[in-house]
């Protein structure tokens, strides 16, 4: 002990002790303990910090446009801290844990409710705990390596669920009972019509179909870009342009529901308009939706459909297509897909009849072999 330099001696035992408490109070909070949680929690890694500080550097990073991303992110983090009743560090997240999240989201994680008042607990689609496990799997992927020791998802650890809805599509005969309803209401007419002209673009999703003007009718076609491909695509690549021919149906729908004001720059259906923030403009798009997805409820009820939702329209498309034997990189291409692996999830089991005739094509004819 140098007693000529007293100062620097209490500055020092101050450190310490500082660093003392800093250990003792993740000591007590890290539960379970283990070294490695301890050691990066106390050097304030990255992956040593907690659940909701990971996903807040996320959301900040997303774009002012990305409304509806930055909602999932929002409602996945709410949903975890609900299930955790804590706000863990990311470390302490463990393959057991989100085989527990994934039972817990599919049993009890939604509650009902009627005028405020709640009715009773139904479980979470297959779909919806998949779309969270996807962005908690992000924000692992942006605190440490997909190698890391403590990474929770891949093979041997959790694995993210499938679509439950990969046959969410129409068939014939159920399109067929869609198109000979007769509506009660402008309310049914118009989900049904809307439904319909989404089938008839391929089935462009709802921002699309809402974000659709004037200006992007050329003669007897519509072109336009997906918006989120759009946002994907890289600088150097030119996202791929969806081009609808504008068929007698689609003519009639847009007499019924579309703008009378047909200025170029004016929307098609009047949805949305220009005065409209990102955030505004996502509420009226889930608001359309909403609407759309109650008509169709009704007319599935009315019509022995099982289920019906706006979405159905993009895999019935996709599939009609398919079945028809259009080839697989225009459905690609129809579908504004930059990677046929996203096109493949859409595409349901194979019929049948296809499966024999590919089948037959493998015989060998015999009576040709010398």
């Amino acid at each position: 002990m140098n007693s000529k330099k007293p100062g620097e001696l209490d500055e020092t035992l101050t450190e310490l002790n500082a660093l003392k408490k800093k250990a003792t109070d993740i000591i007590k909070d890290l539960k379970p303990f283990t070294k490695e949680a301890f050691e990066k929690k106390f050097t304030d890694k990255q992956s040593g910090q907690s659940l909701s500080f990971h996903f807040q550097e996320a959301m900040d990073g997303l774009a002012r446009s990305q409304v509806k991303t930055h909602l999932t992110y929002k409602n996945a983090l709410a949903s975890l801290l609900k299930f955790f009743k804590r706000d863990p560090l990311l470390l302490e997240i463990t393959p057991k844990s989100l085989d527990k999240y994934e039972l817990w989201m599919l049993e009890e994680g939604k509650v009902r409710k009627k005028k405020k008042k709640v009715i009773g607990t139904a479980g979470n689609s297959v779909t919806t705990v998949a779309l969270y496990m996807r962005v908690l799997r992000t924000i692992f992927l942006k605190a440490m390596s997909a190698d890391a020791e403590a990474y929770p998802f891949g093979d041997g650890k959790y694995e993210i669920p499938a679509h439950a809805d990969r046959d969410a599509r129409l068939s014939v005969d159920q399109m067929v009972s869609l198109l000979k309803y007769e509506a009660d209401s402008d309310a049914t007419e118009k989900a049904r019509d809307m439904f319909m002209f989404t089938y008839f673009c391929f089935g462009c999703n709802a921002a699309d179909l809402c974000l659709l003007k004037y200006n992007n009718i050329h003669g007897n076609e519509i072109k336009f870009f997906r918006k989120k491909t759009q946002r994907k695509t890289k600088k150097k690549q030119q996202p791929k342009q969806i081009i609808v021919p504008i068929t007698s149906e689609m003519r009639g729908i847009m007499k019924r529901w579309g703008n009378k004001d047909k200025s170029p720059g004016n929307y098609i259906f009047p949805e949305l308009n220009d005065t409209k923030d990102a955030l505004q403009e996502r509420a009226a798009i889930d608001l359309f939706i909403h609407r759309c997805n109650d008509g169709l409820a009704r007319i599935a009820k009315e019509t022995g459909i099982l289920k019906l939702t706006l979405s159905y329209a993009r895999r019935t498309a996709a599939n009609t297509q398919r079945d028809a034997g259009i080839p697989y990189h225009v459905i690609q291409q129809n579908m504004g897909h930059a990677k046929f692996s996203t096109t493949e999830k859409y595409l349901g089991v194979a019929k049948t009849e296809d499966v024999r005739a590919a089948s037959q094509a493998l015989v060998i004819p015999f009576n040709k072999i010398a």
